[in-house]
C-alpha cells in the first residue's frame, strides 16, 4: 500500500464556480516535479471552460500555483485532456478534445514549458474526424509524441460506430506521416484508447476498449517509425472494461482496466511482453 504524503488539489487553479475532473499526471524528467491537468466546468453554465495544470513538486507539496491552459474558453469547451513530457525540450505536451457544438469536436494540444509550467503555443492536432475526444498521448523522451484517440466514422446523422485513430508528432508538434485508422471494426464502438512508449526500445503500445458482440479490452504494438511494422489488434482481456490504462517497463506493458466479476466492479491487469506471453494478474 503506498502511504498518502500530501493531499494536493486543483480546485484553486482558478476563482469562481468550477468542477475539477479527468486528471492526469506527467513526470518531469529534469526536475522530477509532476505536472497534473484537469478539465473544469462552471457550475453555473454547466459547461466546460477550461483546461488547467499545476506543477507538483515529488514530494506531494504544491508550493506553485495553477494557471489555464488553454485559451477558447469563450468560443469551445476544452475537455478530457491528457499530457506526456519530452526531455529533449524539456516540456510537456498536453492534449484534449475541443467541443465545438453538437458533434463538432477536434483534438487540440499546447506545448508547455518544463520550468515553470508556461504556454509555449496552442495548435489544433487534427480536425478532420467527426467528434473526436478522449486523446491519449505518450512520448518517447527524445523526438516523437504518439497520439490517440476516437471519432466516428461515418456521418453525424449517419453515425456507424466509434474507431480509434493516431498520428506521430514531432517534439515541436508538426505531424509526422498521415492519420491512420487502429481499430475501424464495422458495427462496433473503439474508444477511449490509452498509449504508451517504452522509452528503451521506442515500441509504441495502445489499448482501447473494444464494444461489439462481446466487449474486451484490446491491445495494440506499433514499432520505431523507421521500421513501421505492426501487428493486427489483438485482445488483451475479455469482458466489460469501461476504462484502461497503460505503463511500459523496461521490457513488459501493464495494462490494467476495471472489469465486473459477480456483479462487483474490480481493477484487473495484464501484463503484456511483446511477442513472448501474457501474464493475467488481479491488481485489486
Amino acid at each position: 500500500m503506498g502511504r498518502l504524503l500530501e493531499r494536493s488539489g486543483i480546485p484553486d487553479i482558478l476563482l469562481g464556480n468550477r468542477e475539477f475532473g479527468h486528471p492526469r499526471v506527467a513526470l518531469n524528467g529534469s526536475s522530477y516535479e509532476y505536472f497534473v491537468v484537469a478539465h473544469a466546468r462552471d457550475t453555473t453554465t454547466d459547461k466546460f471552460n477550461d483546461v488547467a495544470g499545476r506543477r507538483v513538486t515529488i514530494d506531494g507539496t504544491t508550493p506553485y500555483s495553477g494557471h489555464n491552459i488553454s485559451t477558447q474558453d469563450q468560443v469551445a469547451q476544452p475537455q478530457n485532456p491528457d499530457v506526456a513530457y519530452i526531455y529533449t525540450n524539456n516540456e510537456f505536451l498536453v492534449v484534449w478534445a475541443q467541443h465545438w457544438s453538437g458533434p463538432d469536436k477536434d483534438i487540440f494540444a499546447a506545448r508547455v514549458r518544463g520550468d515553470n509550467d508556461q504556454v509555449i503555443t496552442e495548435f489544433c492536432l487534427d480536425s478532420a474526424g467527426i467528434e473526436q475526444d478522449y486523446p491519449a498521448v505518450a512520448s518517447d523522451d527524445v523526438d516523437r509524441y504518439l497520439v490517440a484517440w476516437n471519432q466516428i466514422y461515418g456521418t453525424w446523422l449517419y453515425s456507424l460506430d466509434y474507431d480509434v485513430y493516431a498520428a506521430e508528432f514531432n517534439r515541436f508538434g508538426s505531424r509526422q506521416g498521415d492519420v491512420f485508422g487502429l481499430s475501424t471494426y464495422y458495427g462496433a464502438d473503439e474508444i477511449f484508447p490509452a498509449v504508451a512508449i517504452n522509452q528503451t526500445t521506442k515500441q509504441r503500445f495502445v489499448t482501447w476498449g473494444y464494444y461489439g458482440n462481446n466487449s474486451s479490452i484490446m491491445g495494440f504494438s506499433w514499432y520505431l517509425p523507421s521500421n513501421l511494422s505492426w501487428i493486427l489488434p489483438f485482445p488483451i482481456a475479455q469482458g466489460l472494461g469501461n476504462s484502461q490504462a497503460v505503463a511500459a517497463g523496461m521490457a513488459n506493458y501493464l495494462v490494467v482496466y476495471d472489469k465486473y466479476l459477480m456483479s462487483d466492479e474490480h481493477i484487473y491487469g495484464t501484463l503484456y511482453t511483446p511477442f513472448v506471453i501474457f501474464i493475467p494478474l488481479v491488481v485489486r
